[in-house]
């Protein structure tokens, strides 16, 4: 059994609604036998609409892979639209519903597992978060 394992550290900055954070690899990545220095950028947005408890959220990541694992590197991708039920009432404070479209174009074959899931396929998910 593949240990899904990683060290890492990261550093980020963020300014406003905008973030960007780098995050480099110890050693072994996510179960890959990796030298150091396997890295994964993420650059993300989340934009209120006015006062309206809208936020549209954007995200682009770049994963790359060094040594034999190279060919498993991939971009991914996310689009996001939530609301804060909080301006609903006391009830709700803390708690947001959305809903959010993911891609990637991680090559297919190689991101299959032994039982036929496709774990880089696109896919649209809804969800409920609450903060306490």
């Amino acid at each position: 059994m593949v240990a899904a394992d990683t060290n890492e550290i990261y550093a980020g900055v963020g300014w406003k609604w905008l973030t960007a954070k780098l995050y480099y690899s110890l050693g072994d990545t996510f179960g890959f036998s990796a030298p150091v220095g396997s890295t994964y950028l993420d650059i993300g947005t989340s934009i209120p609409l006015a006062d309206t408890g809208l936020s549209v959220g954007l995200h682009w990541g770049k994963q790359r892979f060094r040594g034999d694992a190279r060919a498993f590197g991939y971009e991914d991708w996310k689009l996001a639209v939530s609301y804060d039920l909080g301006r609903s009432g006391a009830l709700w404070k803390g708690t947001s519903v959305g809903v959010q479209y993911t891609g990637t174009n991680a090559d297919h074959a190689l991101w299959t597992d032994r039982n036929g899931l496709e774990m880089g396929r696109s896919r649209a998910t809804l969800w409920i978060a609450r903060s306490f």
